[in-house]
């Protein structure tokens, strides 16, 4: 089961609806640095496997900011 980082929230009765977006205690956890998303939703042997803009993103294949090279870089593989 995946653990949200955002949950939306607002008046759905509104004309028109409202979508606004909150953080969730998981979100807020990631957005501080000491969670990270992919350990959350991705563990217990299970495997990430979604689409994301025409990329197929899986554990193996995951990327990551390096805010030190200031560039998108390929994820290093957890420590076991």
């Amino acid at each position: 089961m995946a653990v949200p980082v955002i949950t939306m929230i607002g008046d759905e009765k509104a004309s028109p609806p409202k979508a606004l977006f909150a953080l969730t205690p998981a979100g807020i956890n990631v957005m501080e640095g000491k969670v990270d998303f992919i350990d959350v939703n991705v563990g217990n042997g299970t495997q990430a496997g979604f689409w994301l803009g025409g990329a197929h993103l899986t554990r193996e294949r995951m990327w990551r900011w390096d805010a030190d090279r200031r560039q998108i870089v390929p994820s290093q593989p957890a420590a076991s």
